[in-house]
């Protein structure tokens, strides 16, 4: 009987198989073609262009505004958030602006909600984070985010149901919100332009964000303060600590309600 190489022999046995990295296992292990199992998703776990750090971290919470029907409002402030489909996929969309949360030319009504992208108490399974995206995208949720933001100066197209979408998941409170009215809620136009502020560091522009941030910026109130300041100082020459000081707040309480 003809010897046989013994390489040759090692050759054949494992003709037909691979390695693979086993879920469940760092060692490796054979297995024949065709047979790997697809690899889960992860949670996205670093911020950069396009995922502002602080929508990963625990806790954090972000504010935004949800233009609805009568009834669907009704449905909100008891907890029950509808998904729809729109431009940015399915998702509850919603809005960083009050006059695009209530529509051109549409009498909806306004919902304030309260979410944390990166979980309320603990890290949220399979998803955290919003994705900053600069053109229509749908496959947010299957990269494991738990958000898409559209930012308006990025993008010419648009959704009119909002150029934010979420998980119902990560949604924690819903109340109605007209504050100008008597009992529409507190008025958080501040918080829900902080949101604003975070999201905007995801953008990957610079001077796209830049103008996203400036547009921010209540103009107005910030001449106030700045008039505030120098009425202040004008005081203090004269030695009238105690209006001056009066000024001073006012400076203050505009200054850092038009950031």
């Amino acid at each position: 009987m003809a010897e046989v190489d013994p390489s040759l022999m090692a050759q054949q046995a494992f003709q037909g198989l691979k390695w693979h990295e086993g879920p469940s296992s760092p060692e490796k292990t054979a297995a024949p073609v065709g047979s790997m199992q697809p690899v889960e998703r992860q949670r996205p776990k670093r911020a950069g262009a396009g995922v502002p750090s602080s929508s990963l971290e625990v806790g954090y919470k972000f504010y935004a505004l949800c233009g609805l029907s009568h009834a669907s409002t009704k449905d909100f402030v008891a907890g029950r958030f509808h998904e729809v489909e729109g431009l940015l996929g399915r998702g509850v969309y919603c809005s960083l602006d009050l006059e695009s949360a209530r529509g051109a030319g549409d009498k909806r009504e306004v919902v304030l909600l309260r979410f944390f992208p990166g979980g309320e108490k603990s890290p949220p399974e399979g998803f955290a984070g919003i994705k900053v995206t600069t053109t229509p995208c749908s496959t947010w949720r299957e990269e494991g985010f738990a958000g898409c933001w559209l930012p308006t100066v990025c993008s010419p197209i648009g959704d009119g149901q909002g150029e934010l979408c979420l998980r119902a998941d990560i949604i924690s409170k819903a109340t109605k919100y007209d504050p100008g009215s008597w009992g529409g809620g507190q008025d958080r136009s501040v918080e829900v332009r902080q949101s604003a502020r975070t999201l905007a560091t995801g953008i990957p522009q610079i001077i796209e964000r830049w103008r996203y941030q400036a547009g921010l910026v209540q103009w107005a109130g910030l001449a106030i303060a700045g008039g505030a300041v120098i009425v202040a100082g004008t005081l203090v020459r004269f030695s009238f600590y105690g209006s001056a000081a009066a000024a001073g707040c006012i400076a203050l309480m505009f200054g850092l309600s038009s950031l």
